[in-house]
């Protein structure tokens, strides 16, 4: 089995509203918190990871999950070797789904109630039978998806949507950095202001929130998008680092250098091994 790569499946995440399913197994690895709108389902089969939603953490030993909801802020920490499963599911597609959950939340992001899990496993195991090679409008896999989300409410619950304005700020800021990632006059600054905060206040509570500096969260999510399109879209190095924001080829190689050791293409190499 390949180690996973998270920051690919993210990618493709991004360009598509079809379920995707992937199984990982890795010795390490570190997801930075983000959100989207679709639902995340994370399940461990061998060894344990560490799991980040919502500014709580949840240990995920062998057979339990979680559940990362639309726009919940979520991220992953496996240390030791670890394998699971790695289901996301849009509820673009799925009108009766909607119908029922409206605005209520499921009660629990983790799971670690043994029925419940290897009744999960099974749906799992039953998408993966029928997962084609390019999951392209697979109305099986859809229905396994609804099916698995229907049971999901049964067996987890839903609760009301909390209206806590600090508990949503969260999404927020994620959303308005998404938006805006590749701005250069994106700073901290800019940033506060937008949110009616100080620069000192905000930086604090950006990395009580989010246990990362800003601008360390930045520049490496910069750097991620620049390798990315190098890779993939075969951009050159200035092109790439001047597309997401770095004010020059300069200041890219020196992020790269602090994040991930050496430059673009030990970068590369090292994801690829």
């Amino acid at each position: 089995m390949k180690t996973f790569d998270y920051t690919q499946f993210e990618f493709a995440r991004d360009f598509s509203d079809k379920p995707m399913l992937s199984h990982f197994a890795t010795k390490e690895s570190n997801t930075l918190k983000h959100f989207h709108r679709q639902l995340e389902l994370f399940y461990v089969t061998e060894g344990c990871a560490t799991v980040y939603i919502n500014d709580e953490e949840y240990t995920l030993s062998k057979n339990e999950f979680c559940i990362a909801d639309s726009f919940d802020v979520h991220g992953y920490l496996i240390q030791k070797y670890s394998e699971g499963i790695i289901l996301i599911i849009s509820y673009a597609d799925m009108q009766e789904f909607n119908d029922l959950k409206k605005d209520f939340v499921f009660a629990k992001n983790y799971v670690n109630d043994e029925t419940i899990a290897k009744k999960c496993k099974i749906f799992l195991d039953t998408l993966h039978q029928f997962w084609p090679a390019r999951n392209e409008g697979n109305p099986i896999t859809s229905k396994i998806c609804q099916a698995l989300l229907f049971y999901l409410v049964e067996s987890v619950g839903l609760v009301k949507k909390e209206k806590n304005k600090d508990k949503n700020l969260s999404p927020k800021i994620f959303d308005y950095l998404s938006k805006n990632l590749y701005s250069p006059t994106l700073t901290l600054e800019s940033v506060a202001e937008e949110f009616g905060y100080n620069k000192y206040y905000f930086s604090k509570r950006f990395l009580a929130t989010f246990k990362i500096p800003f601008q360390y969260y930045l520049n490496i999510v910069r750097a991620k998008d620049a390798l990315y399109l190098i890779q993939v879209k075969h951009y050159t190095v200035l092109d790439a680092a001047l597309y997401v924001g770095f004010n020059s080829q300069a200041t890219f190689y020196r992020v790269i250098k602090q994040h991930f050791g050496g430059t673009p293409t030990t970068a590369l190499r090292e994801k690829q091994n």
